[in-house]
């Protein structure tokens, strides 16, 4: 037997207003230094159909999801209106011998997802969360940031005490 490999799609979710949630729970973030994974969707929700638990999301809407807080993506949520479009990574199953309709329709891309980036946070420009590439990083042919932002120096050096002297003035 081969070994599983991912395979990434998009989907868009729809609903039929604010005040139905989406039914998903979601983990991780750029904050957490982790992929946002979900953890668990509701039976009778709009993504009941198309995701599952354990499922990378890669993108939300145009947002590169290795760059987003966990409340970025909760905002992002909560703030669409009747749709949502999601780049999706699952593991692909194990082939049983069993034929099976239910396969997510791989997206054609030009750039490969399921490889790690060696990537350092820091604060960037406004102190906006970032990422900035190490230089063992692989070379991808899409950017996340604007080059005048991963290229440009900080216009402060980021230094953690700053936030110790703040909690100890409080």
């Amino acid at each position: 037997m081969g070994s599983k490999k991912p395979s990434t799609w998009s989907v868009t979710l729809k609903r039929d207003g604010k005040s139905q949630p989406w039914g998903i729970r979601l983990a991780g973030g750029a904050d957490l230094n982790t992929p946002l994974i979900i953890t668990k969707v509701y039976a009778r929700s709009p993504s009941e159909s198309s995701l599952r638990v354990g499922d990378i999301i890669r993108k939300i809407e145009v947002y590169d999801a290795r760059d987003l807080r966990h409340l970025d993506a909760q905002n992002l949520f909560g703030n669409a209106d009747q749709s949502i479009t999601l780049v999706i990574q699952r593991d692909a199953p194990q082939f049983n011998g069993s034929s099976s309709n239910s396969s997510p329709i791989p997206v054609t891309n030009n750039h490969q997802l399921n490889h790690q980036q060696h990537v350092t946070a820091r604060p960037i420009g406004n102190g906006l969360y970032g990422y900035e590439r190490s230089a063992q990083s692989p070379v991808n042919n899409f950017c996340r940031f604007p080059p005048s932002l991963v290229d440009s120096a900080s216009p402060y050096d980021w230094d953690e005490s700053h936030d110790l002297v703040a909690l100890d003035q409080q």
